[in-house]
């Protein structure tokens, strides 16, 4: 805090940490001049939506053109998936001088690959999901499995590594950067047999590849899902992409 009240020109921070600093009225807004947003599909997921959304809004951007649109700020968005909350952001501050620049086929329709096999699974709890969840990656791994398990947070994903065991380890969002590389090496090389994954823990141009993968709930955003997916299976011959919920999820 020392810093920032000497003066910095850079302050990189987590959308949770910016709230809580301008709360305190430790950091002010008042002379930004450039905004990134890295990985803004992560945040969403994250559920960091709502975090995002205040940041913007308590702003102080100077002078607003006519049509209340800020004239000196310079937003800049990085995301592997473009969606309609994006999409509003961008039309509510940025100017109408927007440049996009989507390195995807955007206009191709959405699909995984044909190599990709999915299935679903009504499973009556989530202890009932974890309880089958070895008996999953069997059956449709092979006992030499490599499997990728998506989490939804991270007592979750502590609680899946419990019970596979030995060869499981998971990233989450409070891995740290290093350790996060050495766990994903270690399954790229054999050394582990399953990673388990939150969707703030990777994104999907650095998702490994592997033989199964078991999501261990429903996606709120299916375009997120499916890249991760086509991250998995980009390569392989086959991968078998199991999908578990509840009565209550369909």
């Amino acid at each position: 805090i020392s810093i920032l009240h000497a003066g910095a020109d850079i302050v990189v921070s987590t959308p949770g940490r910016v709230i809580d600093l301008l709360d305190r009225k430790e950091l002010s807004l008042d002379t930004l001049r450039v905004l990134i947003m890295d990985e803004v599909d992560q945040m969403l997921t994250g559920g960091f939506k709502d975090d995002i959304q205040n940041t913007l809004n308590k702003i102080q951007a100077g002078p607003f053109d006519k049509k209340g649109k800020s004239t000196k700020i310079q937003y800049v968005i990085f995301s592997a998936e473009t969606t309609e909350w994006i999409d509003n952001i961008a039309a509510k501050f940025m100017s109408t001088n927007v440049l996009r620049v989507d390195i995807s086929k955007s206009d191709a329709p959405l699909s995984t690959e044909t190599t990709v096999y999915h299935y679903c699974m009504l499973c009556t709890s989530f202890e009932h999901k974890i309880s089958i969840l070895p008996d999953i990656l069997l059956t449709y791994g092979g006992s030499n499995y490599r499997a990728i398990v998506f989490a939804d947070s991270k007592s979750e994903a502590v609680t899946i590594v419990d019970k596979l065991g030995a060869g499981t380890k998971a990233i989450h969002g409070e891995t740290y950067r290093v350790q996060k590389q050495e766990i994903l090496e270690q399954f790229v090389s054999g050394k582990l047999k399953c990673l388990v994954i939150t969707f703030t823990g990777i994104d999907s141009s650095s998702m490994p590849q592997a033989d199964v993968l078991v999501k261990m709930s429903p996606p709120c955003d299916i375009t997120s899902y499916m890249c991760r997916v086509d991250g998995v299976s980009k390569g392989n011959k086959q991968t078998n992409c199991v999908l578990l919920y509840t009565s209550e999820q369909k």
